[in-house]
């Protein structure tokens, strides 16, 4: 009798213990969701992500929604279909090789990945300086990057 009594005591406490841990798991997932809304950046405003990358390549950042992506893909697109063929028979400059590699990444992360145009231009500088292996010094960065913005 004592061991049936306590087998139900253990039970009871077991989904208690379940009960309350998976209360918790839901507390702490839905904590976690409004803390990403306290962050959000006003618009028109640039995020402090931005500042700081930008800060590092010696760049200006720029706004979410500064340039509409539909006509800013285009442009781009125009300048790499320039690029590309000097790119294709090897007479480019490792600048325009930089620039055609460059606007590419931007492109695709802005039209296959959804991600924000002005966060792209500033996170593909390196990453394309770097993927591509590319011999331009890292100082030129900047020049890269203004030469997008000027063309847009």
């Amino acid at each position: 009798m004592n061991q049936f009594i306590a087998n139900q005591t253990k039970a009871r406490v077991v989904r208690l213990l379940g009960g309350a841990a998976l209360s918790m798991l839901f507390v702490l997932l839905a904590s976690t969701t409004s803390w990403g809304q306290e962050s959000q950046v006003p618009v028109g405003s640039v995020p402090p992500a931005f500042t700081d990358l930008a800060g590092k390549l010696g760049v200006t950042p720029y706004a979410f929604n500064k340039w509409n992506d539909a006509v800013a893909l285009t442009k781009i697109n125009a300048e790499v279909n320039t690029l590309q063929p000097m790119v294709a028979d090897g007479t480019a400059s490792a600048a325009q090789v930089l620039k055609y590699a460059y606007y590419s990444n931007v492109t695709n992360d802005v039209t296959k990945y959804s991600i924000g145009l002005e966060y792209s231009m500033l996170s593909q500088l390196r990453r394309t300086h770097a993927q591509i292996k590319s011999t331009l010094p890292t100082t030129q960065l900047a020049a890269i990057y203004n030469g997008l913005v000027n063309i847009l």
